[in-house]
This record gives structure tokens, sequence and C-alpha cells, in this order.
């Protein structure tokens, strides 16, 4: 099964999520208040009664473009969202994972840097890897706390060219995106969801043991941006606690970067290549724990 990094982007404007309150973005039916449903620039995306996963008739059909492109659920306005830590993200999904690939769960902050500059907002990330879904092609329930989100995946510059480091401020989310990654395989394909909603903290768990996505096996997932510059990101899934030796060599084998080399926890992790000083070309990234070695070749470029 092929690993691509698949990005969810659904815009959000929190309205005030309180204790034990749910913020619904898309009901089965309908879209919550104040949310507009669209697209990055290419693709198309429409409520739908193509398939349902509920009652109601209606589900969110997205007919994916470009790479790093795809759903957007926008709100009218933004509100402080102080309970971050203790709510789940609940979805239903149905799509083949196989074509796809994997998925990244994007919340993002406010642009509030106050340059005259067309920058990106800070996000938190999560990312689902296709060998952790069903292959069958039916509808799957995902409940990922946002406690699991990585809050330091920073943004990025448009004027710099590079993913700046910085910590997403969870008391002003504005969005929450689903963009594809791949710029081949993800386009062409027809995702559909449903009943997307944030749960409030009094009907929630934040055990890691209750998040229905992560797979059973080690896996390595294609870096992204590919072709990059001068940084990039590799995930990786440890389904049992270990030691982890993640390493970039060159062409000729020459170790140049040892990313990670340490013992880990089970669960979800990134780690961020910069590639400054280095020459533009092919390099590979070799993840290696007990029992499992994968590598991967990913692309510098001046």
């Amino acid at each position: 099964m092929k690993k691509l990094i698949f990005a969810i982007t659904l815009m959000l404007l929190f309205a005030g999520l309180s204790m034990g309150q749910d913020l619904v973005f898309f009901d089965g039916a309908e879209l919550g208040t104040g949310i507009t449903l669209q697209t990055g620039w290419s693709g198309f995306v429409e409520i739908s009664d193509e398939e349902d996963a509920g009652d109601d008739g209606f589900c969110i059909k997205l007919t994916t473009g470009a790479g790093w492109d795809g759903l957007y659920l926008i709100l009218e306005q933004v509100e402080t969202f102080d309970t971050w830590s203790q709510n789940t993200l609940s979805f239903k999904i149905l799509y083949d994972p196989e074509l796809v690939g994997d998925l990244t769960l994007w919340f993002l902050d406010l642009d509030e840097d106050g340059a005259a500059k067309d920058d990106y907002p800070f996000a938190a990330t999560y990312y689902v890897l296709a060998d952790s879904m069903d292959d069958s092609y039916q509808w799957i329930d995902v409940d990922i706390p946002l406690s699991e989100f990585d809050l330091q995946n920073g943004l990025w510059d448009n004027d710099l060219g590079e993913q700046v480091a910085g910590t997403m401020d969870t008391t002003l989310v504005e969005r929450l995106q689903i963009t594809g990654m791949g710029q081949t395989e993800w386009e062409g394909n027809i995702i559909f969801l449903d009943e997307i909603q944030v749960k409030g903290p009094s009907e929630t768990s934040v055990d890691m043991e209750q998040c229905a996505v992560h797979p059973n096996t080690v896996s390595l997932a294609q870096n992204y941006p590919n072709p990059f510059n001068p940084t990039t990101q590799i995930v990786y899934h440890l389904p049992v606690d270990g030691f982890v030796y993640l390493t970039v060599f060159d062409l000729l084998g020459w170790e140049v970067r040892v990313l990670v080399n340490e013992n880990q926890f089970a669960g979800n992790y990134s780690a961020v290549f910069d590639a400054s000083g280095l020459v533009s070309g092919i390099y590979f990234y070799r993840l290696e724990t007990a029992g499992f070695t994968s590598i991967k070749k990913m692309i510098l470029v001046e």
C-alpha cells in the first residue's frame, strides 16, 4: 500500500466551545451555523446524497484536485477555544486508502504576525496512516484526541520559502483542513466525510488507547514537501515502545544527518530535516527500529 501524506483541511472558526458542548461542522444533513464549504485552488466539494453514513441522507463529497489542496470549512468569526486538550475530533470517512494514501489533519490559527506579506497560519497536525484504515471501502469512525495534535508544526513563510518554527495558538483556532500532499496519486479521487464535530470534554477521553486510527505495524511515510528546500518533514509510526534510529544519507551512502537516535514511546512522530548547507540532489532517509528497516527517497532542489 502506498504511503502518501494526505492532509485533511476543514477551515473552522470556533464559536466558543465550552465544557461538555459539541462543536458541529457537519451534522449529516447540513453545515453548522456560520460555516462555508469550499476547496482551495482546485478540486470540487459538495453536499451529496450519493453516500451516507447515517440516517440523514447526506454527506460531504470531495473530488480531489492538485496535491497540497483540499477541503475547507470556513466559519464566520474566531472565538477563544480554551479546552483544546480536553476535546476530541470526531468524523466518519469513506474512501479508498490504497489510492488516496495517508491523511493529515490540520488545525490552523490566525495569521497575526503583523508583517505585510502573505504567510500561512501556524498549524497543529495529526497523521492518519493508510495502513491503519479499513481497505474494504466502508464507512470508518475516527476519534482523535486534540491533545495528540502536534502544535509545533510551524508555518510556511512565502518570503523565505521555508517552514518557520512556531507554536499554534489553540485559543485562536480558525480552521481545520484536509489537503493532499501527493502531487499525482492524490488527484482525481473521491472522499466522503460525514458527522464532523469536536466533542466536548464531558463526552470524551484523551486516552491514547481510544484513538481508533493507529496502525499495528511500524510505518514510514513519504516526506513532504518533496521536492523541498531547505526543510522537509518525515512522519513515522511506532506501534510499541522501542529504540529508533532515523538518518539521512546521500547517493554515495554517506550519512549526512542523524534525525532521531533514542528510545521512543508508541505513537505517531514527525521529524524535520533541515538540508541547509547541502548540495541539491537526491537523498535517502532510513528508519530503523526493532525488526524493521525502511528507506525512502527525497529530492533537495535549489
